[in-house]
């Protein structure tokens, strides 16, 4: 799928769900949450930028530290979902706009630190993302990544699984990965932790339906998927549980 094509099936699929994402659990108060912003240094910074930033969990705990925060993604309904939290929070130092991660309307060095939580599988370019966010960062700033990882050597496999659930889903790179990109884009590595979650597939699917087609796509996938896959994301087939794995990685300019 072309980048364009991505972008637009990310909307169709984030548009429907939207409030959905806005009740999860699991993006409100999911460990990397604490993790990415704690090794950031936000006490020392004026202004934060997060990328596809949802329905706006990562915006409001850098709004807690940071005097001024911009959030921007690319589906006006999260975004929507986004403002209702923030005014139920209080919190009146946030801006929120519609932008496409690698074309961020910002002049340069605006930001002293950009996050972006559980997206960048999205992203079909993501070094563009990584260039356009070194592009708006000052000196000395800093990038948060938290996103899912594929175990190594099942990259192919684990993206067609993820892909089967939803299908903007572009690619999840492994950690190593990672760090290599955000080196080639100019970045220092500061801080990198791979943090691993026992899910039920439920809890995995949603905001997918369990007896919608996506989620008897992905039960048939895994039914028929390799042993070494399988023991790769350590599933256990009496409890319909799998490990899921994300990585926490910051970088500085």
């Amino acid at each position: 799928m072309s980048g364009s094509n991505n972008n637009e099936a990310a909307r169709d699929f984030f548009s429907r769900n939207a409030e959905r994402y806005a009740k999860s659990d699991s993006h409100a108060h999911g460990s990397d949450l604490p993790a990415l912003i704690s090794h950031i240094p936000l006490s020392e910074r004026e202004s934060a930028l997060d990328v596809a930033t949802g329905t706006g969990f990562t915006a409001l705990e850098l709004a807690k530290i940071v005097p001024h925060v911009c959030g921007v993604d690319t589906t006006y309904h999260m975004l929507g979902q986004a403002r209702l939290l923030l005014r139920r929070e209080g919190m009146d130092n946030v801006c929120l706009c519609l932008s496409d991660a690698s074309h961020l309307p910002f002049a340069d060095q605006t930001f002293d630190a950009i996050t972006c939580r559980r997206a960048a599988h999205h992203f079909a370019d993501k070094a563009a993302f990584l260039l356009e966010s070194r592009r708006c960062l000052r000196s000395g700033g800093y990038i948060g990544i938290s996103d899912m990882v594929a175990p190594e050597g099942f990259e192919g496999t684990y993206n067609d699984f993820e892909r089967a659930r939803d299908s903007s889903h572009f690619f999840a790179e492994n950690s190593r990965k990672w760090e290599s990109i955000l080196s080639s884009c100019g970045f220092g590595v500061t801080f990198s932790e791979v943090k691993e979650e026992r899910v039920t597939f439920s809890r995995w699917l949603y905001p997918v339906e369990e007896s919608g087609p996506e989620g008897k796509k992905c039960r048939e996938f895994l039914e028929h998927s390799d042993e070494s896959f399988r023991r790769a994301i350590g599933y256990r087939n009496d409890e319909h549980t799998f490990i899921k794995r994300r990585m926490v990685i910051v970088a500085s300019v």
